[in-house]
């Protein structure tokens, strides 16, 4: 349920990119949530139609945007749908805006009031925020991230790896003890979405699975987090090692999502500075790419689906890279 557009920071690398926030020459925006009381009613009314609707999310935008009224309006009214058990309100502000919970008594009062009124109905609530790397924790967030546990609120925390930033062993451990010790749950760290303008930022889903094994086992297995994609055209959140086939030289990634959409495939991509190692080459102009072995000859022993879907990908990664900005 999107609650607004507004975000306390708005991230290079957002997904909701093409939604949140205002037009800017670089991001046109194709979709923007209301943010109004009846738009919330009629999602609420639709909720309470739906039984199989355990779990919903209060996201957008950013939760700390939201009125302390607004934020025991949504939980009360979520939390009164007797099929929803579970509530989640979606938040940055512990690293970008602390001291909304160490200094914004209302709103955290809010916050408790939805968080009581859930353990008196014997349902769940919980914060999802988002920090990637453990040099964004201050002091502040320490006390922030105190304050919620001190209500009885939940905290997990959502990463994204990102190149040159968190894609080594040492970072995502060190963000994983760090959050641990401010009693917050790493739950996912996701590989980087096909964002315009962010392949520079982006890494392989070669280096990502590397990484998930060589920090599984180092520390408690509840402080790993879940390292998935989020597969594109729909696709969902899929463990990032589930993929049915991985072509290496290509960097093309098909995945399956059997609840979702049975009988169709979905493609992740690399980024192309990755493959020069991996049997091709960018031209000088960095606008196209060409095999040094024929496409064909890496989907033998391949079904004829799958090959189709290959060679369809292949042709979007080489109209992909002209459109995207490094």
């Amino acid at each position: 349920e999107n609650n607004n557009n507004d975000k306390t920071v708005y991230c290079r690398f957002c997904t909701r990119s093409y939604a949140v926030g205002d037009h800017t020459e670089s991001v046109r925006k194709t979709r923007v949530a209301p943010h109004a009381p009846v738009a919330w009613r009629r999602a609420i009314g639709y909720i309470s139609q739906r039984p199989e609707i355990r779990d919903v999310l209060v996201s957008g935008g950013d939760c700390s945007r939201l009125s302390p009224d607004e934020i025991k309006f949504l939980g009360s009214k979520l939390l009164a749908i007797p099929h929803v058990q579970r509530l989640r309100f979606a938040t940055k502000a512990l690293s970008v805006l602390p001291t909304k919970i160490t200094d914004d008594h209302e709103w955290v009062d809010s916050l408790s009031y939805v968080s009581v009124e859930a353990r008196n109905l014997g349902k769940h609530i919980c914060v999802h925020t988002h920090i990637n790397h453990a040099s964004e924790v201050s002091e502040l967030t320490v006390r922030a991230a105190r304050r919620l546990q001190e209500i009885g609120v939940v905290v997990r925390n959502q990463s994204v790896m990102l190149r040159g930033v968190n894609d080594s062993v040492s970072a995502v451990l060190n963000l994983s003890e760090v959050l641990g010790d401010m009693c917050i749950d790493p739950y996912y760290m996701y590989l980087h979405d096909l964002i315009p303008g962010n392949e520079g930022l982006r890494t392989s889903l070669k280096r990502f699975l590397e990484i998930e094994s060589q920090v599984t086992g180092l520390t408690s297995g509840f402080l790993i987090p879940r390292f998935v994609v989020d597969l594109p055209n729909g696709g969902g959140k899929r463990n990032a090692s589930s993929y049915v086939h991985y072509d290496l030289k290509t960097g093309l990634s098909i995945y399956t999502s059997p609840s979702l959409a049975p009988e169709e495939f979905f493609i992740h991509c690399d980024p192309l500075d990755s493959l020069h190692d991996r049997g091709y080459e960018l031209d000088s102009s960095a606008t196209s790419f060409q095999s040094k072995v024929p496409m064909r000859e890496t989907l033998l022993h391949r079904n004829t689906a799958l090959e189709k879907v290959m060679l369809n990908a292949a042709e979007e990664l080489r109209s992909r890279r002209r459109k995207l900005a490094l």
